[in-house]
């Protein structure tokens, strides 16, 4: 396995610091150090060019890394039209367990949902606990992971108003991910909830928010060097309360999944 003097992405997650190397090259050694790496989306070789542009170095890295830690790729994507709006890529070791309380105090410490937040998730989750404010004036949501314990989103909706995203603090640009460069994954289990009412999204939704995120290069690469574990699906409404608002939704589209097959 490789490793790099320079750092540009590094996380806390699970309370280790997880980061990637910023030289711009990959050893072409699989995580063991036998046999090769898969071509990922946007690289090629002589024989093989992808039609899909390269991820960051840092975030394929990460991916490398994957005799390690789970990875979430957390992706925001418009509902109103075909784009994306940023990502992220979280990546930590697992928990011995991660129970509601446990996942409830993180969530208050990174985010802005209250204690008497509700869970929309169900008891005992093996993908991610979800706790919800409704926006009666001011709302909020946060996604903890059941795998590692760590925060994995968060953001407010404003009655008559406009909410913001306030976790994960930075996210990538959206142009990175290519929306529509590949073809979608075989899902794993998906799960999926309707943040303008707290009510399980509907089938159409999701339908529609896995086809953006499924082709985008993240996914592809997630895909080809590991497992996708589970996946959850926000239909994420920073506004709410006047006609219009639905044009500012997003889907966030929490995809994880660990190294190797």
């Amino acid at each position: 396995m490789k490793t790099n003097s320079a750092c540009v992405l590094c996380v806390v997650l699970a309370g280790a610091l997880v980061c990637c190397g910023s030289d711009g090259t990959h050893d072409n050694k699989s995580p063991d150090g036998q046999g090769t790496n898969p071509t990922l989306p946007g690289e090629s070789d002589a024989s093989n060019a992808q039609p899909c542009p390269s991820l960051p170095t840092a975030v394929t890295d990460a991916l490398y890394l994957s005799a390690t830690p789970v990875c979430s790729g957390v992706i925001r994507l418009r509902t109103s039209t075909i784009g994306a709006v940023g990502y992220q890529l979280l990546c930590g070791a697992r928990a011995a367990s991660v129970d509601e309380a446990t996942a409830r105090t993180t969530a208050q410490q990174d985010t802005k949902v209250t204690n008497s937040a509700r869970t929309l998730n169900p008891t005992s989750p093996t993908d991610a606990f979800v706790f919800y404010d409704p926006p009666a004036d001011t709302g909020a949501v946060a996604v903890v992971s059941a795998i590692t314990g760590a925060t994995l989103f968060g953001g407010t909706t404003i009655w008559s108003g406009t909410g913001s995203v306030d976790f994960p603090a930075t996210w990538r640009s959206g142009d990175e991910l290519n929306v529509g460069c590949g073809a979608s994954p075989t899902w794993p289990a998906v799960r999926g909830y309707d943040l303008r009412s707290g009510s399980s999204l509907s089938e159409a939704d999701q339908t529609q928010a896995l086809a953006l995120a499924g082709e985008t290069a993240l996914v592809s690469a997630m895909a080809t060097l590991g497992t996708l574990d589970n996946v959850v699906v926000l239909r994420y409404p920073p506004s709410t309360g006047y006609a219009g608002s639905e044009a500012n939704d997003e889907w966030v589209v929490v995809v994880t999944g660990h190294g190797g097959s």
